[in-house]
Order: C-alpha cells, then sequence, then structure tokens
C-alpha cells in the first residue's frame, strides 16, 4: 500500500477508492495544478473535475471539455451551482489560501494592538473553517472530503454533520 510519505497522486487515488461505494461518483480537486488526478479518476469512470486559480498549466484537451475550471475554493458554489460531489479532495490548498486571504493584511498587523496581533492565527483559523464549510456544502450526504498536508490546528476543528473517519500525521478523511 502506498503511504503519505509516497506519491501524493496515488495516495490520494488509494484513500478515494478506499472509501468509494458508487458506480461513476462525482469527485472535485481543488487544486488540481495540471489536472493530472482529474485524468485518472475519469479513466476509473468517475466524474471527476478539478479547479485551480492557476490554469496555465491545464491538461488543455480536459479544460476544453470543461473538467479543469480556473477559479478558488471560495468560488465552488458559484461555477458549479447545484452539482453536488460524492468526493472533495486537497492536497494542502486550502490552509494557504486562508493564510493568503489573512496575509493581505499582514502589514496592518503593524499597526494595531498586541491583542490583534494574538488574534491574527486565530482570524486565519476561522478563514480556513469558512473555506471548509463552503466545500462541505457541495458534498452529498454520504460524501467523502480528503484533505492531505493540512496544517493540524487547522484540521483539527470539529465540524457539525461530519465524522472524522481518518486523521492522522497531515490526512484529513471527513464524512458528511
Amino acid at each position: 500500500m502506498i503511504g503519505i510519505d509516497d506519491d501524493p497522486n496515488e495516495y490520494m487515488m488509494n484513500l478515494v477508492l478506499k472509501y468509494n461505494t458508487k458506480q461513476n461518483p462525482y469527485l472535485l480537486d481543488i487544486g488540481c495544478f495540471s489536472g493530472t488526478l482529474v485524468e485518472k479518476f475519469r479513466q476509473l469512470g468517475f466524474n471527476a473535475f478539478g479547479i485551480d486559480i492557476y490554469n496555465k498549466l491545464f491538461n488543455k484537451d480536459y479544460a476544453e471539455k470543461g473538467y479543469l475550471i480556473r477559479g478558488n475554493s471560495s468560488e465552488i458554489k458559484g461555477i458549479f451551482k447545484e452539482q453536488k460531489f460524492d468526493f472533495i479532495v486537497s492536497m494542502g490548498l486550502l490552509c494557504k489560501q486562508a493564510l493568503n486571504k489573512t496575509i493581505d493584511n499582514f502589514i496592518e498587523m503593524f499597526a494595531l494592538s498586541v491583542w490583534d496581533r494574538m488574534n491574527f492565527e486565530n482570524r486565519q483559523k476561522e478563514t480556513a473553517h469558512e473555506i471548509y464549510r463552503q466545500i462541505y456544502a457541495q458534498l452529498n450526504d454520504g460524501g467523502h472530503s480528503i484533505h492531505l498536508n493540512e496544517y493540524e490546528e487547522i484540521i483539527s476543528f470539529p465540524e457539525n454533520g461530519f465524522n472524522i473517519i481518518e486523521q492522522n500525521h497531515g490526512l484529513l478523511v471527513l464524512k458528511k
């Protein structure tokens, strides 16, 4: 069995296949990069889609077919409308996105009080939690959200309506 320290794409594929019980499930890869994982899952019969803020490396054929879409995790509902997914996967991008959103105001932090500086990390966590909530809203009941390489302090938050299936060393698997 491939472990978390091996090829992350292969590890993610094994995790999804481990939890999949449906034929032709819907999967969304957040931060899909070139779309390699989307392509592999499509070859296995998944209705797989990818979203990434940087589309220069997209597989052109898949992008033209609408399988790879430029955007970020906060735009999922707007892009996919009422489409629900059986799997939503990511590899360390959601917390980085939360950090980037809060870091936009980093310069202001120097003008803030000591109390506000201490709360900067809490604001980052709140932003990450909001991103996760938006993602979970797009999951089918019984769907899985699988995240690799997220910050431990972020992924350990409790989320109503979700069961933690697996959690260790930067891996979080939730089931709705």
